[in-house]
């Protein structure tokens, strides 16, 4: 199981250096519409728009990106503290896109699990004497 779990994270890492763009990988969401749909998010949630295409961006990316982090938490993949909010997953990987534009053909995904993986990683379990 560790093995298989290992493997998976290894394989969703590698996806942005394995293709040049999203079109080689088949992805039903690309990373450029994420960041559109983020932008949106960011005008909401920092008040700056009321918008109602905004409203829905808003809604899209915290529900793909909520939708993602519930996929890798069931996987135990990431560690989201019972604190955790699907604004605080959204706003890591907000900064992970926003820190990596270079990185935006790659799957929205591939994007999304990259970010969660190095904000809410797993503690390795302690070595037993």
């Amino acid at each position: 199981m560790r093995i298989a779990r290992l493997l998976l994270i290894a394989a969703v890492a590698a996806l942005p250096t394995t293709y040049a763009s999203a079109e080689a990988v088949l992805a039903f969401y690309s990373g450029s519409k994420l960041v559109e749909q983020m932008r949106g998010w960011e005008r909401v949630d920092h008040g700056r728009s009321l918008e109602a295409d905004d409203n829905l961006r808003f809604m899209n990316y915290l529900g793909y990106v909520t939708g993602v982090a519930d996929t890798l938490s069931a996987s135990s993949m990431i560690c989201v503290g019972s604190q955790s909010n699907p604004g605080q997953l959204s706003a890591a990987v907000a900064k992970y896109l926003n820190a990596n534009p270079d990185s935006w053909d790659d799957s929205a995904v591939a994007l999304v699990a990259r970010a969660l993986l190095g904000a809410f990683p797993c503690e390795a379990a302690p070595a037993k004497p």
